[in-house]
């Protein structure tokens, strides 16, 4: 049996230098009362019924005391990556102590997780909120833009009895 070298695959992406994002310092339950809390919605919340998810978010914060919140309600659409990390910083000065970003379905999911990363680089912890197939685009913007900080919790809605 002879012994054949095999040649190395040519990657036609070239080397590749991936970032890994340092989260921002998570914050304790009185941080989260004191507040106040960024809820950010691209848009999104607005179709279906997808604005529940918020709804429900704030009605169990306000049973754990947190209540003081600030919105912000912004397309991501139509926005350059530094158009997004400026929107980021225009959220960041209003000082929340965390933020949470949706809705991450399918068209607003990369430009939505760019801005997901630059709050963390601002020092804002911050929480995304995707649906899939959407959740599969985020991934691959983190994976190139932050390493992998991705906890995958995503919502969906479930066909209807009657359609089955």
């Amino acid at each position: 049996m002879t012994h054949q070298k095999i040649e190395k695959i040519l990657d036609p992406r070239g080397s590749q230098d991936r970032p890994m994002l340092e989260l921002a310092p998570r914050k304790t339950m009185e941080a989260l009362r004191k507040g106040p809390v960024l809820f950010y919605d691209n848009t999104k919340l607005g179709f279906c019924n997808y604005i529940e998810v918020y709804k429900r978010i704030k009605a169990n914060f306000a049973k754990d005391g947190i209540t003081n919140i600030i919105d912000f309600r912004e397309t991501v659409r139509g926005k350059s990556t530094e158009d997004l990390k400026q929107y980021a910083k225009k959220l960041a000065d209003a000082k929340p102590v965390a933020a949470i970003l949706a809705l991450g379905d399918v068209g607003t999911s990369p430009a939505t997780a760019i801005m997901t990363i630059a709050m963390e680089e601002l020092g804002v912890p911050s929480v995304y909120i995707t649906s899939p197939p959407g959740t599969d685009l985020v991934r691959g913007v983190v994976f190139y833009r932050a390493g992998s900080f991705v906890f995958a919790l995503s919502i969906f809605t479930r066909e209807p009895a009657s359609r089955k």
